[in-house]
């Protein structure tokens, strides 16, 4: 019962396709659990409960990022007085995160914090 919608492809280099991708996943939870389950060649492609609150919690993390870039780069407004302030309020966003989570999603919040502090 959903229209046809394009693929968002994750690329290594933009957290925002990584969100997006997860956005459009979650919309599509029950078509992909459908599919997963009704071939056997695609079984081994499930997506577990457990692996959607993982994503659920790093897409709230890269919604941050997200936000970020539409903040900072609008067309025709100037953005360069946002690029300080922002980069601190993701600072505090991944910290917080990193407080708030434990395991492998606290080792992507330190590496984003890498990232952003690089």
């Amino acid at each position: 019962g959903l229209k046809p919608l394009m693929p968002i492809i994750d690329v290594s280099t933009r957290w925002n396709s990584t969100y997006l991708m997860i956005q459009r996943a979650e919309y599509i939870k029950t078509a992909l659990l459908h599919m997963a389950l009704s071939k056997k060649s695609l079984n081994s492609l499930f997506i577990t409960e457990c692996e959607w609150e993982t994503l659920a919690k790093v897409k709230i993390l890269f919604s941050k990022f997200n936000e970020a870039t539409l903040r900072t780069s609008r067309k025709n407004e100037p953005t360069v007085c946002w690029y300080l302030p922002t980069i601190d309020w993701l600072l505090d966003a991944v910290k917080s995160f990193q407080e708030n989570n434990s395991g492998l999603l606290c080792m992507v919040a330190v590496s984003a914090e890498k990232k952003l502090r690089k």
